[in-house]
C-alpha cells in the first residue's frame, strides 16, 4: 500500500499543468522572437527570426536561444561536490524512511521533506521559469517530483533522485578530471630554475624571474620561460605547443617556449616572458574559456526538452484517465530532461584535447560546429599557399662576373634590409659560405632598388625599372630573363657595379610543400564547393600559383582592406566562408569571415584574431579540422539518438505494456550510461600522434620560430 493518497490532486496539478503550458506556449515563441528580433533589427536581417533552430548554426544566430537556455546549464556546471554529496545522504535517509513509512506513517512525511530538500533547485526554477513567463523542463520535473509524493511512491521519488544525483557526481568527476587533463598540462612550471648573475649560475625560485634575465637550462630539462636563445645550441622537444613528433634543432637567437624540453645541448636563454605572460599560459586560458561554452546541438536539444514539455503532459493527463497517476508519473519520468547537458561537455573536451594534442588551437568552441557548414575557402597566398621567403633560382652573369660575384654584391646591398627578397638573397649568400662586406652609404629608393657603395665601387640592386631609371642599359640576355620570368611569375634583381649590369638573380615563390597535397584532400570534401586565392602580390604569379593548384577563382593587387569588402561579397552571395591566412595583415578579413584559421604558431596567440591556429605554422592539419569537426557532429548526434530514444521508447511502453516508473528511469539511465561511453570513444578512435612528417617538420621549424 502506498501512503495515503488523493487521487483527484494529480489530476488536478496535470490538468493544470497542461493549460499553463498550453498559454505560456505562446509567451515562448513570442519571446524568443523577440530576442531575436532585437538583434538583428540593426543589420536588417529580421527574416533570421523565422529560421528554425535546425537551420540556426552560426555563434550569432545562436545567441538568442542560448540567452534563454544558458542558465540551465551553467546551474548543473555549477553544482560542486560537497552540494551534490549533501544531496545524497539525504536522499539516503529519506529512502530509509520511505521503506518504512508503511509501518510508520510519521516517516512518510520525513521522506516527503528529504524529498523536496535535495530536489529544491528544481522547484526554484520551475517557479522562476514561470515568472519569466516561460515553461521547461524544471516545471516538468517539479509536477513528477509533485505527483510522487501526492501519489505516496515516496521509495520511487528517492530512487529517481539517488540515479540522478549518482550521474550528476559522476559528470562532475569526469568533466573534472577530463578538464585539468587537458588544461593541467600547459601549467607545469618548475619550482626553481638556473640563473646566470654575472659569471655565475645560481638556483632561484620561479616567481623571482623577470624579463631580461639570463636562465641555463640543460638536457632533459623544461624551459621555463619563453625568450630568446643567446648562447649554445639545443635539441627541443615542443609537441606540447605545436604537436610536431621531431624534435627542433633550436641555436643563438631563435625562439624558445615554456614547457617545451632540452632533449640534449645546453642553452642560455633571455626571459621576455614568463608566468602568465608565456604562450602555453595563454594556451590554457583559451581552453578554460572554450570548454565553457554551448555546442549547437547541446542548445538545441534544451530548446528541444523545452518544447517537449506541454505534449509530455498532455499524455500524462491521457495515461492518468486510462491507466491511473502511477502511470501517469511514468510517463513524465520518461522524459529526457537534461541528461544530454551532463555527458555533451565531456565529448567536447575530449575533441578539444584531441585538437592540443595534434598541434591544433580551438579558441572558440563554436568553431567545432560552424566547420561542417563551411562550404568556400579563401587562402592568403604569401605566407599561407606559399612561403613567405622566396628561393633563389637561376643566377644570370655578365660581362666578367660570375655567380658568386653577383650574389656578393647584391647580399652586400641587400644586407640592412628584412624583406622577404632580400633575406633570401642573404641565405643563398650564407649557404655558399660567401663573405659579405660592409657598404659604405646607401640611397634607398622605397618599391625600386638600393644604391650603395661598396670598397668605393657604386652598385645599384633592383627592379628592371629601377635600373634603367639610374641610366644604365639592359643587356640583351637579362631583357629576355626579365620576360620569362614574368611570365612564370617570378621576380628578378639585376645588380650594376659602376653603371654597367653584373647580372641578374632569380627569385622563385617557394610553394609550401604540402599545399597541393592539401587541397586535393579539401576538393574531395564533398561540403567545399568553393575555393579563392587573394593576394598582394601581382597577377601573374597569382595566376601562376592558381593554375598549378587546381583553383579557379583568384584575386591580385588586393589590399588587406579590401580583402575584407571580398569576404562581405562572398557572403552575401549566400556562401559559408573559411578564411585561411598567416594572421599578419588579414585581420580584418578574419573578422569579417564566418571562420577564420591561422597559421601564425604558438608566438603569436595573444593577438591573433583567428578562431583556430595551425601551431606548427603549415597547412598539413588544415583537412585534419574539418575532419575532426565532422565527427564532433556526428559524435554529438550519436549521443542525442541514445538520449532521446528511451524516452520515446519509454512512453510508449508505459501506454502500451504498463511500463512502470521505475522501467521508464531505467530506461533513461541506459540511455545517459551509453551516451557517457559514446562520449568518451574518440579518445580510443583517435591516438595521440603527430600529423606531421619529419620532413614537414624541417620545413616549419623556421616559422615556428619566428
Amino acid at each position: 500500500m502506498p501512503f495515503p493518497i488523493i487521487y483527484f490532486l494529480p489530476a488536478a496539478a496535470v490538468s493544470v499543468g497542461s493549460i499553463l503550458c498550453k498559454q505560456t506556449k505562446k509567451m515562448v515563441t513570442a519571446y524568443a522572437a523577440k530576442k531575436t528580433e532585437g538583434r538583428y533589427r540593426h543589420q536588417g536581417d529580421l527574416d533570421l527570426k523565422k529560421k528554425t533552430i535546425s537551420q540556426m548554426g552560426s555563434k550569432d544566430n545562436l545567441q538568442p536561444i542560448q540567452d534563454v537556455y544558458a542558465d540551465k546549464m551553467k546551474e548543473y556546471r555549477r553544482s560542486d561536490g560537497k552540494t551534490i554529496n549533501r544531496a545524497i545522504i539525504i536522499t539516503l535517509i529519506s529512502m530509509g524512511c520511505a521503506v518504512y513509512a508503511a509501518s510508520y506513517p510519521f516517516l512518510g512525511l520525513f521522506s516527503s521533506i528529504g524529498i523536496l530538500y535535495a530536489t529544491r533547485p528544481v522547484f526554484m526554477q520551475a517557479i522562476k521559469m514561470l515568472k519569466s513567463g516561460r515553461v521547461g523542463v524544471d516545471m516538468l520535473s517539479a509536477f513528477a517530483i509533485s505527483g510522487c509524493i501526492i501519489s505516496g511512491y515516496l521509495l520511487v521519488a528517492n530512487l529517481v533522485n539517488l540515479i540522478f544525483f549518482f550521474s550528476l557526481k559522476l559528470y562532475i568527476k569526469v568533466a573534472s578530471d577530463s578538464k585539468g587533463k587537458l588544461t593541467d598540462v600547459f601549467t607545469q612550471i618548475p619550482n626553481f630554475v638556473w640563473m646566470r648573475i654575472g659569471e655565475t649560475e645560481v638556483q632561484v625560485p620561479f616567481q623571482d624571474v623577470r624579463e631580461g634575465d639570463m636562465l641555463i637550462v640543460n638536457a632533459g630539462e623544461t624551459i621555463p620561460v619563453d625568450g630568446i636563445i643567446n648562447e649554445g645550441m639545443a635539441s627541443v622537444d615542443q609537441h606540447i605547443l605545436t604537436g610536431e613528433a621531431a624534435p627542433a634543432e633550436k641555436t643563438v637567437g631563435e625562439k624558445v617556449f615554456a614547457l617545451t624540453t632540452v632533449l640534449s645541448g645546453r642553452i642560455e636563454v633571455k626571459v621576455e616572458q614568463a608566468g602568465k605572460q608565456t604562450a602555453v599560459s595563454k594556451i590554457a586560458d583559451i581552453l578554460d574559456q572554450t570548454l565553457d561554452f554551448q555546442s549547437t546541438t547541446e542548445l538545441r536539444v534544451l530548446y528541444l526538452a523545452d518544447r517537449t514539455v506541454p505534449p509530455t503532459l498532455i499524455m500524462s493527463g491521457a495515461a492518468l484517465i486510462f491507466s491511473g497517476p502511477y502511470m501517469a508519473i511514468s510517463v513524465v519520468a520518461a522524459h529526457f530532461k537534461y541528461n544530454f547537458i551532463l555527458v555533451s561537455p565531456i565529448s567536447l573536451m575530449n575533441f578539444l584535447k584531441i585538437a592540443s594534442d595534434n598541434g591544433v588551437l580551438i579558441k572558440d568552441g563554436r568553431s567545432l560546429d560552424l566547420l561542417p557548414q563551411v562550404d568556400t575557402i579563401v587562402f592568403d597566398k604569401t605566407g599561407t599557399l606559399t612561403k613567405e621567403k622566396p628561393v633563389v633560382g637561376t643566377i644570370r652573369c655578365c660581362r666578367n662576373y660570375n655567380e658568386d660575384d653577383v650574389l656578393i654584391y647584391t647580399a652586400a646591398a641587400e644586407s640592412k634590409q628584412t624583406h622577404p627578397i632580400a633575406m633570401a638573397i642573404i641565405k643563398e649568400a650564407e649557404d655558399r659560405n660567401l663573405h659579405i662586406p660592409n657598404f659604405d652609404s646607401s640611397d634607398y629608393h622605397a618599391g625600386y632598388g638600393i644604391n650603395v657603395r661598396i670598397a668605393g665601387k657604386s652598385v645599384h640592386v633592383g627592379s628592371a625599372r629601377f635600373i634603367k631609371i639610374c641610366g644604365i642599359s639592359l643587356p640583351q640576355n637579362i631583357i629576355e630573363m626579365q620576360e620569362a620570368c614574368h611570365n612564370k611569375g617570378h621576380s628578378l634583381v639585376i645588380t650594376a657595379v659602376n653603371q654597367e649590369v653584373a647580372g641578374a638573380i632569380e627569385l622563385i615563390p617557394a610553394l609550401r610543400p604540402e599545399a597541393l597535397e592539401i587541397i586535393r584532400s579539401l576538393r574531395n570534401l564533398n561540403q567545399i564547393k568553393d575555393m579563392y586565392i587573394i593576394s598582394g602580390d601581382h597577377e601573374t604569379p597569382t595566376r601562376v600559383l592558381a593554375q598549378h593548384l587546381g583553383i579557379k577563382h583568384y584575386f591580385s593587387e588586393i589590399l588587406p582592406e579590401k580583402k575584407a569588402k571580398i569576404i562581405k561579397s562572398l557572403r552575401e552571395e549566400g556562401k559559408f566562408v573559411c578564411y585561411v591566412g598567416d594572421g599578419i595583415n588579414d585581420t580584418i578579413a578574419m573578422k569579417y569571415s564566418n571562420l577564420s584559421v591561422s597559421m601564425r604558431g604558438a608566438s603569436r596567440i595573444a593577438t591573433d584574431t583567428a578562431r583556430i591556429v595551425l601551431m606548427t605554422g603549415g597547412l598539413r592539419l588544415l583537412p585534419f579540422i574539418f575532419d575532426l569537426a565532422q565527427d564532433f557532429q556526428k559524435n554529438s548526434n550519436l549521443m542525442f539518438a541514445l538520449i532521446g530514444s528511451p524516452t520515446v521508447i519509454g512512453i510508449g511502453g508505459a501506454f502500451l505494456f504498463g511500463t512502470g516508473i521505475i522501467g521508464t528511469t531505467l530506461l533513461c539511465m541506459v540511455g545517459l550510461l551509453a551516451a557517457a561511453g559514446v562520449a568518451v570513444m574518440p579518445l580510443f578512435s583517435y591516438s595521440k600522434k603527430s600529423l606531421i612528417s619529419e620532413k614537414d617538420q624541417q620545413e616549419h621549424d623556421c616559422d615556428v620560430s619566428n
